[in-house]
């Protein structure tokens, strides 16, 4: 997938917090998305910040988290786990993995 597809979701997130009470008041400054910040097999980080009341980011980053993973969800974008494939040789094996001998 284009990483570049989720960005709309991402500002959309932002604005609707920025329309909404209390999220209006806590968010100072438009957010910033910077960019993909890490990838591995296990996960994509994309670093944004969000301008936010002093001691107050806390509250707004578990907000922001939380509405954006139900746009995920509605929107049927995963977060892909790490698939790992074991291959079985012989029967012996077999029985080592369900710690027989």
């Amino acid at each position: 997938m284009d990483v570049g597809y989720i960005y709309p979701y991402i500002w959309r997130t932002t604005q609707e917090m920025n329309r909404v009470q209390p999220w209006q008041d806590l968010i100072l400054e438009p957010p910033t998305v910077l960019g993909v910040d890490e990838f591995n097999e296990n996960h994509l980080t994309i670093r944004l910040w969000i301008k936010t009341k002093p001691l107050k980011q806390w509250d707004v980053a578990r907000e922001y988290r939380r509405r954006l993973k139900n746009a995920f969800d509605r929107e049927g974008i995963s977060n892909p786990l790490p698939h790992r494939t074991i291959q079985i040789e012989s029967a012996s094996e077999l029985s080592n993995l369900n710690g027989r001998k």
